[in-house]
């Protein structure tokens, strides 16, 4: 009788794991995502996408390169600080997110991500990028954001498919040149950052429609603006801008400006065509009640945000 039920305990048990197995086995192939690597490492054909998020993992180990058939990793919120030359195994990787761990550098094999679409890197140590960027041909949207770069790789500008850029609170003194070759950039985030001039490319640039210059040491904006400009947001607050250039008028289809906090006495005249403008925004700077009265009248439909400085 002992006998017996140890035999039933038995053949419980290894029902169970089975069951567990394929239970397992079954949730991967439902879902496509796995939140353990070990369990993804024992079945790497099976495993599409990869969830390790605030999982403490201090390093990306050599077994993802097993995971040929990995789409997407989000390996965000850890304390990662070393990534495995393996990952450049990862061919079909598409989505790769690793914010806020503490990577400083990335291996050479990270630039074999071909069909790589989506990274963000944001809220990291890394401060040197001068590497081969330009392999990277598949890369849309690209999140630098809080690190501590200060020198942007000319060959970021060879990503001809990038379509929204954030590079956020680094510490960058120029952006590179050749932004209006980005034909298909629809936003770039450079606030936060030590910029003391923009150059001609990002104005000239006729795809971007939302630009982000806010908290910078820019003085003047050169008088560039493309006629065919697709800009709907532009913010350049906290900056120590005198005056705007007459070329402002072109950007007709433009819905947002922010220009708080800067040192503004008056707008050119072009500035009234503006007749899209829903918002903008200019407290902190040194407008005369003229000036804000003539504004009201010539744009009726914007709501104007002002307050004085103290």
């Amino acid at each position: 009788m002992k006998k017996i039920f140890i035999l039933a305990l038995i053949i419980i048990y290894v029902y169970n794991v089975k069951s567990q197995e394929e239970l397992s086995d079954e949730k991967i192939r439902k879902n496509f995502i796995c939140y353990d690597l070990a369990l993804a490492a024992s079945k790497p054909d099976t495993v599409v996408g990869l969830n390790l998020r605030q999982q403490g993992y201090k390093e990306i180990p050599a077994s993802i390169g097993t995971l040929y058939n990995l789409e997407f990793f989000n390996g965000m919120k850890n304390s990662i600080e070393t990534i495995s030359p393996e990952i450049g195994n990862l061919k079909k990787l598409r989505i790769l997110n690793l914010r806020q761990n503490k990577i400083s550098a990335l291996p050479e094999t990270f630039y074999n991500l071909k069909k790589l679409g989506e990274l963000d890197l944001s809220r990291n140590n890394l401060s040197n990028i001068n590497q081969p960027w330009n392999k990277l041909k598949s890369l849309r949207f690209l999140s630098l954001s809080s690190n501590k770069i200060d020198v942007i790789p000319k060959e970021l500008i060879k990503l001809k498919k990038l379509s929204h850029v954030d590079l956020s609170s680094n510490k960058l003194i120029k952006l590179p040149d050749g932004i209006q070759k980005l034909k298909k950039l629809k936003a770039l985030n450079a606030s936060n950052n030590q910029l003391a001039e923009i150059s001609n490319g990002i104005l000239q640039n006729k795809s971007i429609e939302e630009l982000m210059l806010d908290n910078n040491l820019v003085q003047e904006l050169p008088d560039v603006f493309c006629q065919n400009s697709q800009i709907k947001i532009l913010l350049l607050s906290n900056n120590k801008l005198k005056a705007l250039p007459k070329s402002i008028s072109y950007l007709s289809k433009l819905e947002t400006l922010g220009l708080s906090n800067n040192q503004l006495t008056d707008f050119p005249e072009e500035f009234y065509k503006l007749k899209h403008l829903r918002t903008l925004i200019i407290s902190g700077n040194l407008i005369s009640e003229a000036t804000l009265t003539k504004l009201k009248e010539k744009l009726p439909d914007t709501r104007i945000v002002f307050e004085k400085s103290l």
